[in-house]
């Protein structure tokens, strides 16, 4: 891919810390974790998944992934949370491409461009998404299922019931231009860390709500700095009420670290049409 604006790259600050730094070892855990994964190769609408390493949440990422490799994406939005104090509801880049070892990853800007101009809830700023995991974690495995797709990625802090509303209703209208090509994720786990008893309690009460299509109960749970259930509630709010969300995996942190008083717990949950 050649950029008329190289120095609009977002470069990686995650290669050879949540995964390989060398395109060929990269390429090759992707397509690895896909086959070892048990979901069936499918054609859901939208995923749920997890931002966290690939020793730490690989599996379930591709758990998730397998639930969408047999579809055609042209676009892919994907909506994760920020711990910064953003300057509008939702937050998009300037960059005009995200780059991993595999390539550069075309952001969607004639988009991103159309909804800070059309709506004041949408504000471009590049600092929120130059350390947010959230976007790059999910790059290899998009990159490896759809090399000619472009993303649009959507960072936002804690929202209202009306403002999430807003923002919502704007990327529906957004989904409904592009077309049946489009990917929905949420990149986010179901708890922020915390002790092991607690943290799985947090977990079920998500799935629970998640599961049910209650947007407005998940923008309610508050997580502390990240509320990370706000990325899935504007997923649901934008346009997966209707859809059958089906949980496809789970697991946590401790699992792989031992530590019971700093754990996360993960889901993988796909979206399919009714």
């Amino acid at each position: 891919m050649e950029l008329d604006h190289p120095s609009l790259v977002r470069e990686s600050v995650l290669q050879g810390i949540f995964y390989p730094e060398s395109a060929r070892h990269l390429r090759e855990a992707v397509q690895r974790l896909l086959l070892e994964a048990h979901t069936p190769a499918c054609h859901a609408s939208a995923i749920m998944v997890p931002h966290g390493s690939f020793a730490y949440s690989g599996k379930l990422a591709a758990e998730a992934y397998k639930a969408v490799c047999a579809r055609t994406v042209d676009l892919v939005i994907i909506l994760g949370c920020s711990a910064w104090e953003l300057a509008a509801p939702a937050v998009l880049p300037e960059s005009v491409a995200y780059r991993t070892p595999l390539g550069a990853v075309p952001v969607a800007c004639r988009e991103a461009r159309r909804l800070e101009s059309c709506s004041p809830h949408f504000l471009r700023d590049d600092l929120p998404h130059l350390e947010a995991p959230t976007v790059e974690t999910q790059l290899p495995f998009l990159q490896f299922l759809f090399p000619g797709a472009s993303i649009l990625p959507v960072l936002v802090g804690r929202l209202t019931h009306e403002k999430l509303h807003h923002v919502a209703r704007a990327l529906s209208q957004l989904a409904e231009r592009r077309g049946p090509n489009l990917l929905w994720i949420a990149s986010s786990h179901l708890t922020p860390c915390g002790p092991l008893d607690q943290t799985r309690r947090s977990a079920e009460e998500a799935v629970r709500t998640i599961l049910a299509g209650d947007w407005h109960r998940l923008v309610d749970i508050r997580q502390g700095r990240c509320d990370e259930l706000t990325a899935p509630a504007l997923l649901i709010s934008a346009g997966m009420a209707a859809y059958s969300p089906s949980v496809l995996s789970m697991g946590n942190s401790f699992r792989v670290d031992g530590r019971l008083e700093e754990n996360a717990e993960y889901g993988a949950i796909a979206w399919s049409a009714p």
